[in-house]
């Protein structure tokens, strides 16, 4: 599933597609920060390559095994080797699993980003395992690339084991990811090349006001000269050949201008020409159309004023000049339905853009706009943004100056509200726009819905560091969380306390009542974790069935705590529908000095130890919690023994 759209190397407005980068069109820090999230969520590498195999971001994720096999220069050759294959798939077989031409019990992944029929980059995403892999084959496989057999085989009893249908889920994903980025810089493209029309168009008009003035400098003018009283019209050579007539075959009275001039536009002349000869306007100007010699029609803009009158004020004579303004009126109309063109375009994409005349005013607007703010677009344009809106007018105002006297473009995020009153964030572009004097005409703004985008990012970040059963912290974070609170209990001189923490009789919750059971078993024990805990505390999933509770800033807390959670699972077995015997933990208690020679890995070791003891001294005390009923009418049921009060569990 890929964008199946029209191909071709140069579009209309003359931005060359085959030379365009994936980077030119997504900010470079986004698709960084895009495939961190997914590579660390799913737990593989991943990086996103140019066709030529030039990588387009860092590569993320990447495993022990490939990080010892890239340590040589044979391996990093043989590496390099696979990426370039794997990104130049034919972007018409869509996304494709091979086996890892180094070692092939490794799957690898591949999506074509597609924009506009090109294929501009691949992501990628691999190291992981759908099948046991042959030591032996590794052993070789180092042997020819010159790196340590045995790092080389641990390394890879390491890598991450998934099988091809659950890899392929994840590709597919991938690929749905994929079609957004395509969708995103299909959408940047569409709006440069808007962009780039409209510059065009205003190119070809100002050429146009540029031919009209060199017109006006060589005097390439039709001159007529009307004596008022008679009717004789005296006209130049110019005049007649504009209308494809020689001098000669011109009847030189008013009447016969009259009829060459079209019949649509006959009453707004002579009412713009009976003004003037009234005294109503201090000279003639107006636009028509007259008839040629061939039957065709020319737009002649026809310019002139009264040189004499009578002692009684009555005009006498009126001289003025013939300029044709056909070819004007032609790059006008094609101008128009550009134009138009572009409006229509403009008002069909989601991206709201509008122009701002100066800090405060707003020039025009697209139609996403104007439902934005719940207006029409007349009621807008040329209104002061502050009126628009109060709330953050006046920070609107500020990043429009700045953008000013800055003469660059500023990106920001901001928080707008649309005519409902509801928030959604924004991605905001204020580009200046020069003029052929280097002075800036107007500032040009985009914006961008990313509310959901964000959203996206901030799951995808509580995926990456939560167990999705529990929402405890999971393994993978443990060790940056440890960093933190290390590093700040060295700068304060606190303590650290732990408290690791084992289900007893897990396996046997499991075989017994069923996985299901055992995960809601784990849901509940974190719960009564998290409840129990300070809200600075950390509740970690250590591992199956263990969890880790970190106490920052604590000292001798620990057996506190524990009777904390003690009781509550006590509580918790009085209600228990869940289970046939009661629920205990093994918690094992140790806390670590910032002055202690030991590091906090020894002290987890600890912790760990302690909670073995617990358990092994628990299972010599456990007592039968559920007894078979043998009667008549309760056959098969069990009936609740409550274990003595003074028992802790």
């Amino acid at each position: 599933m890929f964008l199946a759209v029209k191909e071709d190397n140069v579009n209309n407005s003359g931005i060359n597609l085959s030379d365009l980068k994936l980077t030119d069109l997504i900010d470079p820090e986004d698709l960084q920060g895009l495939q961190d999230c997914f590579a660390l969520s799913n737990n593989l590498a991943s990086i996103i390559l140019y066709p030529s195999g030039e990588p387009v971001t860092r590569s993320s994720n990447y495993s022990e095994f490939c990080r010892i096999v890239r340590s040589s220069s044979h391996g990093s050759q043989c590496c390099r080797k696979v990426e370039t294959d794997l990104c130049r798939t034919d972007r018409q077989q869509g996304p494709i699993i091979l086996p890892c031409k180094n070692v092939p019990a490794i799957l690898e992944g591949v999506v074509p980003i597609v924009v506009k029929g090109h294929h501009i980059a691949s992501w990628s995403i691999g190291q992981v395992v759908s099948s046991d892999i042959d030591e032996r084959y590794i052993h070789q496989f180092a042997g020819d690339i010159h790196v340590d057999a045995e790092d080389l085989v641990e390394a890879a009893r390491k890598l991450r084991k998934m099988s091809r249908e659950e890899f392929s889920k994840t590709l597919k994903f991938l690929e749905l990811l994929s079609m957004q980025v395509s969708l995103l810089a299909v959408q940047n493209l569409e709006q440069r090349k808007l962009i780039q029309e409209r510059d065009n168009a205003q190119m070809a008009l100002r050429k146009s006001e540029q031919r009209l003035d060199l017109a006006l400098s060589s005097a390439d003018l039709g001159m007529w000269d009307w004596n008022i009283q008679t009717g004789e019209l005296v006209i130049n050579a110019r005049w007649a050949e504009m209308i494809e007539y020689r001098p000669d075959e011109i009847e030189p009275q008013f009447n016969m201008w009259q009829k060459l001039v079209h019949p649509d536009d006959a009453q707004d002349v002579m009412k713009k020409l009976y003004a003037h000869l009234n005294g109503e306007t201090p000279f003639f100007r107006c636009q028509y159309r007259m008839r040629t010699r061939l039957g065709k029609w020319k737009w002649i803009l026809d310019s002139g004023r009264i040189v004499e009158w009578d002692p009684e004020g009555e005009p006498l004579r009126a001289v003025g000049t013939h300029m044709d303004i056909s070819e004007q009126k032609r790059a006008e109309k094609e101008l128009g339905a550009k134009s138009e063109e572009q409006d229509i375009l403009l008002d069909n994409i989601d991206i709201q853009i509008w122009y701002m005349k100066d800090p405060e005013h707003y020039g025009i607007l697209n139609q996403a706009h104007a439902d934005f703010l719940g207006l029409t677009k007349q009621e807008i344009e040329g209104r002061n943004i502050c009126d628009i809106d109060p709330e953050k007018g006046q920070l609107f105002v500020k990043n429009n100056q700045w953008v000013l006297e800055n003469r660059r473009q500023m990106k920001t995020e901001e928080w707008m509200k649309d005519h409902h009153g509801n928030e959604k964030l924004f991605a905001v572009t204020r580009t200046p726009r020069f003029g052929p004097d280097g002075q800036i005409e107007y500032v040009i703004c985009t914006a961008s819905d990313i509310t959901e985008r964000r959203e996206y990012e901030r799951k995808l970040a509580y995926m990456a560091v939560h167990d999705p059963l529990t929402g405890a912290y999971n393994r993978h974070s443990l060790d940056q969380l440890l960093r933190r609170e290390a590093g700040r209990s060295k700068r304060y001189n606190h303590t650290i306390e732990f408290l690791m923490i084992d289900i007893n009789r897990f396996k046997e919750i499991n075989d017994k009542f069923g996985h299901q059971t055992g995960d809601k078993v784990l849901q509940e024990v974190a719960t009564l974790l998290q409840t129990a805990v300070r809200e600075c505390d950390l509740v970690v999933r250590y591992g199956g069935d263990e969890f880790l509770i970190v106490l920052p800033e604590t000292s001798g807390q620990t057996s506190t705590l524990k009777e904390r959670i003690n009781r509550s699972i006590y509580s918790w077995n009085q209600e228990n529908n869940i289970l046939t015997f009661p629920l205990t933990l093994s918690i094992g208690c140790a806390h670590w000095d910032p002055e202690s020679p030991h590091s906090v890995e020894d002290i987890l070791a600890e912790a760990d130890k302690m909670m073995y003891q617990e358990k092994n001294a628990q299972r010599s005390e456990e007592k039968p919690y559920m007894r078979l009923v043998h009667d008549t009418d309760k056959l098969g049921t069990y009936r609740r023994i409550v274990p003595p009060q003074s028992h802790n569990n």
